[in-house]
């Protein structure tokens, strides 16, 4: 999992990405899957990733992360998806949904995310701001990060990240 440094450092340097297909999967209100992505679960290998995604997901730009082609849909806004897997262990740790929206839609995804998620389970500001939910009914922490007004980042973890978070 990213520390909070890396996680804005990464927005910092995450590429602008292009439109996605209109083809990007649709998302029901609750967000992302039970503890996972649709093809993907909390724990699963890089390898059981990719061939449960009938080759939507393949190497990132990096030995830790893929791509899942298609991008992603949750209620108005559209995001280009990576899946993130643990050094050490090689399961997947997080999905990251990089905006693929205009820049002052940031506000409107966390009021979304508030809508639907309820009151944040824990919030913080520590040289950018993170919000955190806990979504029991699909065994996800969410975490929604905002650097600047123009500049924000949703990513999808175990329940077991916010934990971490909580007590650090």
């Amino acid at each position: 999992m990213l520390s909070r440094l890396a996680l804005a450092a990464a927005l910092l340097a995450a590429p602008a990405v292009a439109p996605s297909p209109a083809s990007a999967q649709p998302v029901d209100n609750t967000g992302i899957a039970a503890g996972g992505w649709s093809f993907a679960h909390w724990g699963m290998t890089r390898a059981e990733v990719e061939l449960a995604s009938d080759g939507k997901a393949h190497a990132g730009d990096d030995a830790v992360s893929d791509t899942v082609d298609g991008g992603y849909v949750l209620g108005n806004f559209r995001f280009a998806v990576q899946l993130n897997f643990d050094d050490a262990t090689t399961h997947l740790a997080e999905i990251k949904l990089k905006p693929d929206f205009p820049p002052k839609q940031c506000g409107a995804l966390k009021s979304y995310l508030r809508d639907k998620l309820g009151a944040p389970t824990l919030e913080s500001d520590a040289g950018y701001k993170t919000t955190w939910w806990r979504d029991e009914r699909n065994g996800n922490a969410v975490e929604f990060s905002q650097l600047t007004p123009e500049i924000c980042g949703l990513s999808y973890q175990p329940l077991s990240a916010l934990a971490i978070v909580s007590n650090s």
